[in-house]
């Protein structure tokens, strides 16, 4: 029963959230983002299962309380003629008779499931239908970054040498040029390149682990979030993510950095 309290409380949790996320999105008037949907997603499978393991656990304890009620009524024999002093069983001593026995755990049983060859090989193993994953780790930088999705690479010229002013003699009857170094330019190509992951799976496990599929695509999923975490933080920008440091200005509003990240497939 208090595993089943657990369950009920995680189950509430889980809807407060989704709740939370629904009316966030409808007072902002924002679509979910794809994490959000995926985490809403990964939300209702989580509370179809604990549904799912709440009614087994239900069915359980009923079989439990059934195997334990008496499986026939107490005889007893009624003599034909009371002549010999003796007093027949009350209902009422038969009721009190089963209950005081039926839930007794009786220290001189031969078989218990402490002991491997006494009772203990014998006794099912339950395996809850979930997987609990491990905590995904935060994801701080892809959050507040702009991402752009492009299909090819994209060259951007960048300025290679700055301009360098020069002193100069005024002019009278000998012209002085202006000196000085011109500006020089480049190009920085991102490239296009893709990420993922693969996780085999046996058609066994498959049919026989209903929790599985769930759980493989939210870890795949996760998966390529941290690892796209890492890129944001320690892309080199040779063969990988580029992060730009860009700095806007705006009337009124004082310069704030907006940190871009291109994201690339092909």
């Amino acid at each position: 029963m208090e595993l089943i309290q657990q369950l009920n409380t995680r189950k509430s949790e889980l809807i407060a959230n989704q709740e939370k996320v629904l009316r966030n999105s409808l007072e902002t008037k924002v679509k979910l983002t794809d994490a959000q949907e995926s985490d809403y997603a990964a939300a209702t499978a989580e509370i179809e299962s604990i549904d799912k393991t709440v009614a087994r656990m239900n069915a359980l304890e009923k079989g439990k309380r059934e195997v334990a009620a008496p499986t026939s009524d107490v005889f007893v024999p009624q003599p034909a003629k009371n002549t010999s002093g003796k007093k027949t069983f009350s209902a009422e001593y038969h009721k009190a008779f089963w209950s005081s026995i039926k839930d007794r755990n009786f220290t001189n049983a031969a078989l218990n499931e402490g002991t491997t060859t006494e009772g203990g090989f014998t006794v099912p193993v339950v395996v809850l239908d979930q997987i609990v994953p491990l905590a995904p780790l935060e994801s701080a930088m892809r959050k507040l970054a702009l991402v752009l999705v492009t299909e090819s690479d994209i060259k951007i010229p960048q300025q290679a040498s700055r301009t360098v002013a020069a002193q100069k003699a005024e002019s009278g009857d000998t012209s002085y040029s202006f000196g000085g170094t011109n500006p020089s330019f480049g190009q920085v190509t991102l490239a296009s390149f893709m990420n993922g992951v693969n996780v085999p799976v046996s058609l066994e496990l498959a049919s026989d682990v209903s929790a599985l599929a769930p759980f493989v695509t939210m870890d795949m999923s996760r998966g390529i979030s941290n690892w796209e975490e890492f890129k944001f933080i320690n892309g080199s920008g040779t063969g990988s993510r580029k992060v730009f440091l860009i700095t806007a200005t705006r009337p009124s509003v004082k310069t704030s950095p907006l940190l871009v990240w291109m994201r690339f497939s092909t």
